[in-house]
């Protein structure tokens, strides 16, 4: 099902079904306001840019793939 995400000062990144538009999932990282979204092409890989640091994940994946904070990797897996 293709998706279109979308995050504001909420603290929250939303997904949404691309043909029905109905709200299917959140994820709140705890990283304050969401900045920015990118995608990585022909991959499933989604960064996000917070207030407080970047984490990109795989969709279908719940644990993020890297983490950043401070200008250092917290996570990477």
């Amino acid at each position: 099902m293709p998706i279109i995400m979308s995050g504001a000062e909420d603290d929250v990144v939303h997904m949404w079904n691309s043909q029905t538009y109905k709200h299917v999932n959140q994820m709140n990282f705890g990283l304050k306001r969401v900045w920015t979204i990118s995608t990585v092409p022909d991959t499933n890989a989604v960064a996000f840019g917070f207030d407080e640091g970047t984490i990109v994940i795989k969709i279908g994946k719940e644990n993020p793939l890297a983490t950043f904070s401070n200008g250092k990797v917290v996570i990477v897996k």
